[in-house]
Parts: C-alpha cells; sequence; structure tokens
C-alpha cells in the first residue's frame, strides 16, 4: 500500500515534465513559455507589468510583456522568444541585439516622427548567468527627446530582450534606472 503514493508523485512529475520532443526542452535552465510569463515581476525598478501579447515577428512561440512606470512618463517591453532555436546563446543574442539596433535606428523619420541613434554598447551583468548585451539609442520621438536602452540575453532557455524608453526630461516620480529593470527582469527568468 505505501508504494502507491510514489507512484501516484511519479506519475505527477512526469506529466510536468517538457514532452522530449519541446524545444529546448533538453536545455538546462529551459522553461515553458507560460512558465517564464508567469516568473516575470508584476514590478521591477519603478515599473509596473502590463499584459503580454503575441509578438509573431520574433517567432512562433513569442510573446512580449508590456511594463510602463505609474505615470507612464517611461515604458518597457519585454520579449520572450527563441526563433525556432532549442538552445538560444550569447552569440544568438548577440545578432538579436545588432537587429533590433538596426531596426530603431532605420525608422524613417519623415513617416514615423521617430529617430534615434546609436551612443554605446556595454555588457551589463546579471547574477546566476551570463551578461545582457545592450545598447543605449538617442533622439526624438516627435518634439521629445527620448533615450532608449535595448538589452538582449538568454534566460529560460529563450532569447529574452529588454527594451526601455525614457523621455529625456526630468521625471515626476524621479529617474528610472533601465539597468536595474533589466536585471530585475532576467533574474526572475533565471530563478530556480
Amino acid at each position: 500500500m505505501r508504494a502507491a503514493p510514489a507512484l501516484l508523485l511519479l506519475a505527477l512529475a512526469a506529466g510536468c515534465a517538457p514532452p522530449a520532443d519541446a524545444p529546448g526542452a533538453g536545455t538546462a535552465g529551459w522553461l515553458p513559455l507560460a512558465e517564464a510569463l508567469r516568473r516575470l515581476p508584476a514590478e521591477a525598478a519603478g515599473f509596473r507589468r502590463g499584459s503580454a501579447v503575441d509578438a509573431p515577428g520574433l517567432g512562433p512561440e513569442a510573446r512580449t510583456v508590456d511594463y510602463a512606470t505609474p505615470s507612464r512618463a517611461a515604458a518597457a517591453q519585454v520579449s520572450l522568444f527563441d526563433r525556432g532555436n532549442p538552445a538560444p546563446d550569447e552569440a544568438a543574442a548577440a545578432v538579436e541585439l545588432d537587429a533590433a539596433v538596426r531596426d530603431a535606428t532605420a525608422l524613417p523619420v519623415e513617416r514615423t516622427g521617430r529617430s534615434l541613434v546609436e551612443l554605446s554598447r556595454r555588457q551589463v551583468p546579471v547574477p546566476g548567468g551570463g551578461p545582457l548585451s545592450c545598447a543605449v539609442l538617442d533622439g526624438r520621438f516627435g518634439r521629445n527627446p527620448v533615450e532608449r536602452h535595448v538589452c538582449l540575453g538568454v534566460a529560460g532557455g529563450r532569447l529574452l530582450r529588454v527594451q526601455v524608453t525614457v523621455p529625456d526630461v526630468p521625471l515626476r516620480g524621479g529617474p528610472v534606472d533601465p539597468d536595474a529593470f533589466a536585471v530585475q527582469v532576467a533574474s526572475a527568468l533565471r530563478a530556480r
């Protein structure tokens, strides 16, 4: 009779494991997309979480979650995707950072009212895993000066893109820290 509870636990545990053919299922640190989305913090570095939407431009299993400061003066987006690569790595993240910067700086200002130029790149260390590769962009959205931080890395077995856009003026709630936001998001996904 004592074997029954142990068998029940084994059966339940087997049902929770990803299928062997699931993308990334054999990769250490891989999370099912629903679990990865659940781990994203409700609040991080002064940004509050909004809704999650499909991000078909990033692949079939891609979601983007919006974040904003309480005043909505600064906004952020967190995207989780893999582009069909079952084990993305830092090299894949570097390629995605190049593409994100190219897309942001190539927008035609006469059509969008936006212009951005890349100022710098740097590595932002994240406990529990590799750093995030980040680019700082400067420009205008219409008449408003802005600064955009775009960071790419790997978390939860997927590519993680964190984009924070901040007006280049003092904010009522005080300054925001795009690096702290990106680190808190990545850490939540890398937590065991």
